[in-house]
């Protein structure tokens, strides 16, 4: 697998669970240093996830943003250092990159509270260099984070561990909170010369995300009207922008391009249009396309396309037009759905 592969698309386990659904105390007494460990849940059907093994590796880690603190549904992060064994308040952003499926140490060293006061955590991914951002003064209670189109976005909501039960596993389940576009193109032969060869795919989307860990909830803003898309080539998703290609047109499909872009929420099955996509190729340099969502029962989509995967298929046609039909899916169960779409 590409080490490129950073688009974590499937559900992560951080894990700190009961064992066998029985509580347990902390065997020995002094401080409890706070461990994670990491198994990744790939249930995903047919999606070809780019992340396909069942636990992480030093070649192919899982990373992630920790947030901890002694306050539920707050994490200002207000602790520049790591607070020390005898701490009794927790309020740190710190970070981890599992490379097993064993209990790992969190980049900065942490412990849980003497004094048995639970500990929350809420996790993001991908842990990047530029951060998560929180907001929410004075509750803090929203992460900010600007996506790329190449990178999964994940999140696991609010769960706790005390000292009492640090040796147990306590999990933390993440969620795709992005939409996946997955591109392929197909022309009638006649169409072929017409159009040229294909030179860009971008797409409208917001480009950053804000997470409220309060009510678990994703609202999204900052449009980018020429929001990218990146290079597919047998199977393999790069990080390569889809940009001045030129990929040969022809009878059969060819999946070409993906985007992790923002999710929408679809409303009601009405007919309206998602999302629109420009296209251009070396003799059409700009054409707009809208793409009303389709469900497995060929009704139109409705609802939030966060978590969601939708194959869309181009047909260049002579005379300007394009069609396009739109599979979509779950990250892990599928359905299918037709939408013509013209210049």
């Amino acid at each position: 697998m590409s080490s490129k592969m950073k688009k974590v698309l499937v559900l992560i386990t951080i894990a700190a669970v009961f064992a066998s659904c029985q509580k347990q105390t902390a065997v020995g007494t002094g401080p409890k240093e706070i461990t994670l460990c990491a198994r990744v849940l790939n249930d995903t059907g047919e999606t070809k996830a780019p992340y396909e093994l069942d636990v992480p590796t030093a070649e192919n880690p899982v990373t992630a943003a920790i947030w901890a603190s002694t306050t539920s549904k707050s994490y200002q992060g207000s602790q520049t250092s790591e607070p020390g064994p005898e701490a009794t308040k927790i309020d740190y952003h710190n970070s981890t990159c599992f490379t097993s499926g064993t209990k790992q140490l969190l980049d900065h060293q942490l412990f849980y509270p003497e004094n048995k006061a639970p500990v929350y955590f809420v996790g993001f991914c991908p842990r990047s260099e530029s951060g998560w951002a929180v907001e929410g003064e004075p509750v803090y209670n929203i992460a900010r984070y600007e996506f790329d189109g190449k990178t999964d976005v994940m999140y696991a909501s609010e769960t706790s561990n005390t000292i009492e039960y640090s040796s147990m596993d306590l999990q933390l389940e993440f969620r795709h909170v992005l939409t996946w576009l997955r591109f392929n193109v197909v022309a009638d032969k006649e169409a072929i010369e017409a159009w040229g060869r294909l030179k860009k795919i971008t797409v409208v989307s917001n480009k950053q995300v804000k997470i409220n860990v309060s009510n678990n909830t994703c609202a999204f803003d900052q449009v980018n009207n020429e929001f990218s898309t990146y290079c597919t080539a047998k199977g393999v998703f790069t990080d390569t922008k889809f940009a001045e290609q030129l990929i040969e047109l022809t009878t059969s499909p060819q999946e070409v391009a993906y985007t992790l872009c923002a999710a929408v929420d679809a409303g009601a099955a009405d007919g309206e249009n998602e999302y629109t996509i420009n296209i251009e190729t070396e003799y059409r340099p700009d054409t707009n396309v809208s793409i009303n969502l389709k469900a497995a029962n060929n009704a139109d989509f409705s609802g939030l396309t966060e978590g969601r995967q939708f194959t869309v298929t181009l047909r260049f046609k002579l005379g300007d037009n394009i069609t396009a039909s739109a599979c979509v899916s779950e990250w892990k169960n599928g359905g299918i759905g037709v939408a013509p779409i013209v210049e």
